[in-house]
């Protein structure tokens, strides 16, 4: 994305939407995840993480290589509040087709849908996984009759801990294209712009005239890109 992702830029955007209210009643704010029989990485050392760097950059930090992703990522508490969400999750929200914020809470468009997100929301915040990263999914119709939004409820259990009454709700729209980028298909296998622009639109599943045509060249020229 070319939007401007400075510092200042993300200390903004992470303070837009009103903090929850804290629990009552409710310490510590996290707990240990519950181990299973597998390694995990809270068994590995921890001292070296983030060493030397404090808290509030590493914050930042984080908050702005989510920024990069093309992935929709809201951060809610158990009562569907948005805490935080990156970029990605702020376009598909201003489109408010299938999903968007009413209310300060994230909603559906389908109101059954709507009804799944929020329990999903409330039963994995409520529980924390279980002390287990868990996850619920569920696709999220679109009213413009576009291909629907596939949502992932996921609680916040990594490295030992678990955040509670907070879970992140991951969203991809199938419609949005971001393709591969020619420029890096170029570079890793050294090929021509033109070859390399063809095998973008190749590997996007589009049949070879289509592509010639979208390039403007004869679909014989494309064959010979394509060998």
């Amino acid at each position: 994305m070319s939007k401007k992702n400075n510092a200042a830029d993300v200390t903004e955007r992470a303070s837009r939407f009103a903090p929850s209210p804290p629990t009552p009643h409710r310490e510590p704010a996290r707990r240990p995840c519950r181990q299973s029989g597998k390694a995990t990485p809270s068994a590995r050392p921890e001292v070296e993480r983030g060493a030397g760097i404090p808290d509030g950059d590493i914050a930042l930090a984080g908050l702005a290589a989510l920024d990069q992703l093309s992935i929709g990522i809201a951060i809610v508490d158990r009562r569907s509040r948005v805490i935080w969400a990156n970029r990605y999750c702020d376009e598909i929200l201003a489109d408010a087709d299938g999903l968007s914020i009413i209310g300060g809470e994230l909603r559906a468009s389908n109101h059954r849908q709507s009804s799944e997100l929020l329990q999903g929301i409330r039963e994995i915040g409520d529980d924390g996984g279980g002390g287990e990263t868990t996850t619920g999914v569920m696709t999220l119709t679109r009213p413009s009759g576009r291909r629907s939004y596939h949502a992932a409820v996921r609680s916040l259990c990594r490295a030992g801990l678990a955040v509670e009454h907070h879970v992140a709700v991951f969203v991809t729209d199938p419609q949005r294209d971001d393709g591969l980028d020619a420029g890096h298909i170029a570079s890793l296998f050294d090929l021509t712009h033109s070859e390399s622009e063809l095998a973008a639109r190749l590997a996007a599943g589009k049949r070879l005239d289509l592509a010639a045509a979208e390039l403007g060249v004869a679909t014989g020229t494309a064959r010979t890109h394509l060998k």
